[in-house]
């Protein structure tokens, strides 16, 4: 379902990123490990989620969002609403 919502996305967002296996665990995550470093390059500045409640899933990854909220002006948007 992530991706019919992802696919509907205007062309110029880069392609989407999914994680789909569990990470109770720091750093086995490849699709959250690439999306963060798109941020710290400044290659991106806004997250598009699916559901906001699963963006991080322990943490240490709930630090890494809040750092790019805090000091990188990185904007989430929810999809859901």
């Amino acid at each position: 379902e992530e991706l019919k919502v992802a696919h509907k996305l205007p062309d110029f967002l880069c392609d989407p990123i999914i994680d789909e296996k569990s990470a109770k665990k720091p750093h086995k995550r490849i699709g959250f490990d690439k999306m963060t470093k798109l941020f710290y390059a400044g290659k991106s500045d806004t997250i598009i989620c699916w559901r906001t409640n699963r963006l991080a899933r322990n943490a240490k990854e709930a630090g890494i969002i809040i750092d790019l909220v805090d000091n990188y002006g990185v904007k989430i948007i929810n999809e859901l609403g």
